[in-house]
């Protein structure tokens, strides 16, 4: 008698609900959704071995099946192609051999970009003397050339990536090359400017 006069007592609702919330609280999924305590499942270190496993070999299936043509663009340089094979790089026809610092050797200028890309306007340029980089940078569609006023080169590259739009510019810098006791140590950037696109027609 005294537990259904229990039940139907007007406090009864509010002991119910408030005997439910301490229940609901103290439950896992509570605090889960009200903490930001994540359960996050990883990967076995087992997948992530296979998955990465898959990802070298077509990466290096990408890289052999171009290497040998390109190659040549960078004399075969031991640095280069091992660059071109550790970052699964791509080597642009764009680049080439020429002796920027005015000792009768050649240096390599090999731009790249990423392996199977689609558009292939991110790139990264880096000149090779010997076996030694001595300059890098990224971005988008360079063009490189031989300076004539001063020893070293001239870069040029687009502010946004191409094709340009009217009123968009690209930028020219200048690089000199800085000297050592044993020749070629690097190139330092002395001016830069930018330039608006002009048209024909």
């Amino acid at each position: 008698m005294k537990f259904i006069k229990i039940i139907y007592n007007p406090i009864s609702p509010v002991l119910f609900t408030i005997i439910l919330f301490i229940i609901i609280f103290q439950s896992e999924d509570f605090r889960f959704l009200n903490h930001g305590t994540y359960k996050v499942t990883t990967p076995s270190t087992q997948a992530l071995g296979v998955n990465q496993k898959v990802i070298n070999e077509e990466c290096e299936r990408i890289v052999d099946s171009q290497l040998e043509r390109s190659g040549y663009k960078v004399d075969k340089n031991k640095t280069a192609i091992e660059i071109v094979k550790s970052n699964c790089l791509w080597i642009s026809d764009s680049s080439f051999t020429t002796d920027f610092d005015a000792d009768d050797q050649m240096e390599i200028v090999m731009i790249t970009f990423g392996a199977g890309c689609g558009s292939c306007h991110a790139q990264e340029v880096r000149i090779i003397k010997d076996d030694k980089v001595v300059f890098y940078k990224e971005g988008s569609d360079f063009a490189i050339t031989l300076a004539n006023e001063f020893t070293g080169f001239v870069l040029q590259y687009p502010e946004k990536s191409l094709p340009p739009n009217s009123g968009d510019k690209y930028i020219i810098e200048g690089y000199k090359a800085v000297m050592g006791d044993e020749g070629l140590e690097s190139f330092i950037g002395f001016y830069k400017e930018k330039k608006v696109y002009i048209f024909n027609g």
